[in-house]
């Protein structure tokens, strides 16, 4: 099923919208192998836990082939053209990551970005079931609408802490090969992995192109579209 303008409503509304597009069976598992691989022969950059423990593979796009054919394949670009318009970017230095998520790990309430102006569509592909007992995302509806912050972290927020926003917070469970779109100014967290087995995902950054920027970025990759420029200083 398409992504509709009801679906676009929705998103604008709340802040997150699960995609009606699914990766194919086939196609999750050919990215667990090609991630499984990475983490056994250690290819670099990795992230490790204080078990030394590998729980993040980051730089997705410069590893294999099939990452680079996930981040722009037609069912993720194909909703993201009406949530953002025709002319989109990767963004290589936010997120471009996968997680493994072992038994006790979860992530804090937080945002992907700090100000609404720079707000990027995150993607959360799930390559795994999720749920409550495994850490199913956690967000706080319409909470991308709410003021941006001067500091990285919520908790250093003193409005944030005694709002009792995080109250707030509904459980978003996905199947394997699910996507989730999330506004970046929405507050989420992973929750807790209480099992022994992982909750792998990837995690990917989208932005429209910036019509008021005429120089190069090495770390903006251009998906579809083009890269116009529409500043009048010229």
């Amino acid at each position: 099923m398409p992504l509709n303008s009801d679906h676009l409503r929705l998103f604008r509304h709340n802040g997150f919208l699960q995609m009606p597009t699914r990766l194919s069976m086939d196609h999750v598992a050919k990215l667990k192998d090609a991630i499984w691989r990475d983490v056994e022969n250690v290819v670099e950059p990795v992230v490790r836990n204080r078990d030394g423990k590998i729980v993040r593979l980051s730089n997705l796009w410069d590893r294999a082939r099939i990452f680079r054919d996930t981040i722009a394949c037609h069912e993720i670009l194909e909703p993201l053209k009406l949530l953002i318009g025709p002319n989109i970017e990767y963004i290589r230095n936010r997120h471009n990551h996968t997680t493994l998520r072992l038994r006790g790990d979860y992530a804090q309430y937080h945002r992907d970005v700090m100000q609404w102006s720079r707000t990027i569509c995150t993607i959360i592909v799930y390559l795994e079931d999720t749920n409550l007992d495994n850490g199913c995302t956690r967000a706080v509806p319409g909470s991308h609408l709410l003021p941006s912050l001067s500091v990285k972290s919520l908790y250093e927020s003193d409005w944030i802490r005694e709002s009792g926003l995080m109250e707030q917070a509904v459980p978003v469970p996905m199947p394997a090969g699910g996507m989730l779109v999330i506004d970046s100014m929405l507050i989420h967290a992973a929750g807790e992995n209480h099992t022994d087995e992982t909750r792998m995902s990837m995690t990917f950054g989208y932005h429209a192109v910036d019509e008021l920027n005429d120089t190069d970025n090495s770390k903006r990759v251009l998906l579809c579209g083009e890269r116009p420029y529409l500043g009048n200083d010229k």
